[in-house]
């Protein structure tokens, strides 16, 4: 699919641009997440810990709590702690490998796919592979950094800034449907000083995680077939 820059300014004002108010959450993460949540999240790296309060937004949003078949890539992501689904398939990404995913089911309602993209070296190819395997209507969503320390290398090809996200999702054939983001300099410059991620209670004060736009370390999306 070819994209003209009006299509992608267009991706960018509908998805991208941001409210003051969409930030401030990020500041006050205690008012979206109970004590039990922070609790469990503290050593967390904290770009999951933001995108887990527009995910928990999102699955109300578009009613994806139950449901019947879901798939995902990590067993232990945090996001399926707030799924309920009748039938779950684990596809760890490895040893699956999602460039030549072909699974006999493909009736798949929700996939469940993060910190992945950076680790693959054709990341269209597999997203159109995960795009095969839901039913019309089905929906995807992932995390990925847009700026992180080396990790796993040499299988570890690149970053992804949220409108690429947008752009690589609609190439594939994907309706987006809603992206978010966060980063700060107090983070970037923690990953790179110490080569490891800090829980939230390193870069945060009272539970305020500052943000700079010039400064984007993850993105997320949530996208529908």
């Amino acid at each position: 699919m070819i994209f003209d820059n009006n299509d992608i300014y267009n991706l960018y004002n509908k998805h991208i641009v941001k409210s003051k108010k969409y930030f401030d959450k990020f500041r006050h993460i205690d008012k979206y997440l109970s004590k039990d949540e922070l609790e469990i999240f503290k050593n967390t790296d904290p770009p999951r810990v933001v995108s887990i309060i527009d995910f928990k937004e999102w699955i109300e949003k578009y009613s994806l709590k139950n449901g019947n078949n879901l798939l995902s890539t990590c067993n232990s992501d945090p996001e399926l702690s707030y799924l309920s689904y009748k039938n779950k398939t684990d596809i760890p990404y490895p040893p699956y490998d999602l460039h030549t995913l072909d699974l006999e089911t493909k009736n798949y309602d929700f996939i469940i796919f993060n910190q992945t993209i950076e680790h693959l070296y054709n990341p269209f190819l597999c997203l159109k592979n995960l795009y095969d395997h839901l039913n019309n209507g089905g929906f995807l969503y992932t995390s990925v950094p847009t700026i992180n320390i080396p990790h796993m290398t040499p299988i570890h090809f690149w970053g992804v800034t949220p409108i690429g996200l947008c752009l690589l999702m609609k190439s594939v054939g994907f309706q987006i449907l809603e992206c978010g983001y966060w980063g700060s300099q107090k983070y970037i410059e923690y990953i790179f000083k110490k080569n490891k991620w800090p829980g939230y209670n390193d870069i945060s004060n009272n539970y305020d995680l500052e943000y700079d736009a010039v400064c984007q370390a993850q993105t997320w999306i949530l996208v529908r077939k």
